[in-house]
Order: structure tokens, then C-alpha cells, then sequence
């Protein structure tokens, strides 16, 4: 019985050791310092966009902060992505969180902008 306790925990420092644990310093910094990053600092999420919202309504709004390299539209799911030509107007647009956006002739109403989140457990 000892020896089978033994092997297991042996197992299972063995396993944890093939994997990089995340230290109390990595989670001090951001997403987009890791090497490799999994995240693009770049790009903004935009939660809560209206369905009837065209892509160039949506491009029109954000190009306020900065010269915009990519814009993704689901409007039909609701959402979208921004990815500037510099992180630092990331921080512009991050600046305000909730955007009055203008979606339609004298409509509007409020999106919500952050970083996007990884996709799946990274950790």
C-alpha cells in the first residue's frame, strides 16, 4: 500500500514537471509579455454590438484612435475585434470601456470595449 502511494505521488510530480506552472510573477504581468504571447496587444474585443451594425460603421467608430489594420465583424453574433497598427491606441480606446457607438442614422447605443480573452485553457 506505501509503495503504491509512493508510485503515485511520484506519477504525479513527474507529470506536473512536463508542464510549465504559471508562478506568482507571470501573473504579474501582462498577457502580451510572454514570450511566444497568446495574446495579440494590438487588437481590442468589442462585446455588445448591435445586429443591425455594417462593418463600416464600425470601422468608422474606432478609426478615431488610430489607424486600423484589421476590423472582424459578427454582427450576428454581436460582437467584433479591432487590431490597430500600435498597441499604444489600444490604450486610447481602452481609455473609455463602454463606447456610445452610433450604429445607425441617429441610433445609438453602448459596446463594450477590453482585451480580448485567450481562447480555450492556456494555463
Amino acid at each position: 500500500s506505501d509503495d503504491a502511494s509512493s508510485r503515485s505521488s511520484r506519477s504525479r510530480s513527474r507529470s506536473r514537471s512536463r508542464h510549465r506552472l504559471r508562478t506568482a510573477d507571470d501573473r504579474a504581468r501582462p498577457h502580451d509579455a510572454f514570450p511566444g504571447g497568446y495574446q495579440e496587444p494590438r487588437r481590442v474585443f468589442v462585446g455588445g454590438v448591435p445586429k443591425v451594425t455594417t462593418e463600416e460603421r464600425f470601422r468608422r467608430h474606432f478609426e478615431r484612435f488610430g489607424t486600423i489594420d484589421r476590423v472582424e465583424l459578427n454582427a450576428e453574433r454581436s460582437f467584433g475585434f479591432v487590431t490597430y497598427a500600435h498597441a499604444a491606441m489600444v490604450d486610447a480606446v481602452l481609455a473609455t470601456r463602454m463606447h456610445q457607438f452610433e450604429h445607425a442614422e441617429h441610433q445609438t447605443s453602448f459596446v463594450e470595449v477590453r482585451r480580448p480573452k485567450p481562447r480555450g485553457n492556456q494555463f
